[in-house]
C-alpha cells in the first residue's frame, strides 16, 4: 500500500456526516421480522425505530405529461436512531449502514475509532441474525461541510480544484457542482469526489460540500479481520484525498 500520510490533528474537523455501508445480496422478504427484531440488540443507545419502505413505479410519457403508477410498495428494512438523532443504524434487505452525523460544524467529532467500533459491533449483530448474508459492496463515505469566512470568497484560495468561469465572462459564481470518479489501485477501490456549494449554508457563510465516497464492488472473500482492515485502508485513502483537495488556508480553519 502507498506510504501513510501523516494526518494533521484538527480540533474542529468539518465532517457533517460519515458512514460505513455494507451491501449484500437481496434477502427474501420473509426475513423482515428478523431484521426488525435486531432493534432489541441496539437498545438503549438507539431507542427510535422507523420502517424504511421500498417504492417502485412504472413511468409512462404521454405527450408533455409523465404519468407514474406505483408498482410495489412495502417495508424494506428498519432504521434505528439515537435519542439526539446524531447516530443511525440501518438494517435492510440489501445490507447494513452505520451513520454518524454532526450538523453543527463547531461541535467535536468522535473520530474514526468510534465510528468503526460501533459499525463493527452492529454488523456483528447483523451477521449473527443473518449468517447467510453475502457481501457485494463495502464502502466508507465522508460528507464534509466547509464553512468559509465572509460572504464573498475566491474559491481557488481554498480549494486545489476550484471551479473557474472562463475569462471574459462575468466572474460572479452563483453555484457549482463538480464530480470526478477514478479507480485507486492500492487499496483497490472506486473513488467518487464531489464538490459543490452547499444548499444549506451555515449561518449565511459560503459553505462548501466536499463529499468523498470510497467503495469496492464484489469484494473477494475475506475474514472479519481483513474486512475491517480494508476499511481502515479506505479511511487512510480518504484522509489523503481530503488533504490534497484543500489549500493550507482552508486547513487553518479546522485547527
Amino acid at each position: 500500500m502507498a506510504s501513510r500520510l501523516k494526518t494533521p490533528s484538527f480540533s474542529r474537523p468539518p465532517v457533517r456526516e460519515a458512514l460505513i455501508d455494507i451491501r449484500i445480496d437481496l434477502l427474501p422478504i420473509e426475513l423482515l421480522p428478523t431484521l426488525e427484531r435486531l432493534h432489541e440488540k441496539f437498545l438503549p443507545d438507539f431507542p427510535e425505530k422507523k420502517t424504511r419502505y421500498q417504492w417502485e413505479a412504472d413511468l409512462k410519457i404521454r405527450e408533455a405529461d409523465i404519468i407514474t403508477s406505483p408498482k410495489t410498495q412495502g417495508p424494506f428494512g428498519y432504521r434505528f436512531e439515537s435519542a439526539d438523532k446524531n447516530k443511525m443504524v440501518q438494517v435492510r434487505r440489501d445490507g447494513f449502514t452505520f451513520n454518524q452525523l454532526k450538523p453543527d460544524p463547531n461541535e467535536s467529532w468522535p473520530g474514526w475509532s468510534a465510528l468503526r467500533g460501533e459499525a463493527q459491533k452492529g454488523w456483528g449483530f447483523f451477521v449473527e441474525a443473518i449468517p447467510e448474508a453475502k457481501v457485494t459492496r463495502m464502502a466508507i463515505r465522508y460528507i464534509n461541510q466547509i464553512v468559509l469566512p465572509g460572504e464573498m470568497v475566491e474559491l481557488d484560495k481554498y480549494l486545489t480544484a476550484a471551479p473557474k468561469i472562463p475569462a471574459g465572462l462575468p466572474q460572479t459564481l452563483d453555484n457549482f457542482f463538480n464530480r470526478v470518479e477514478f479507480t485507486n489501485s492500492d487499496p483497490a477501490a472506486k473513488v467518487l469526489i464531489s464538490q459543490a456549494l452547499s444548499p444549506r449554508p451555515w449561518q449565511s457563510n459560503v459553505t462548501i460540500t466536499l463529499d468523498i465516497d470510497i467503495f469496492r464492488q464484489d469484494p473477494k472473500s475475506m475474514d472479519d479481520k481483513s474486512f475491517w482492515q480494508t476499511l481502515d485502508q479506505f479511511r487512510e485513502l480518504k484522509n489523503r484525498i481530503f488533504l490534497k483537495s484543500l489549500k493550507p488556508k482552508t486547513k487553518e480553519l479546522f485547527k
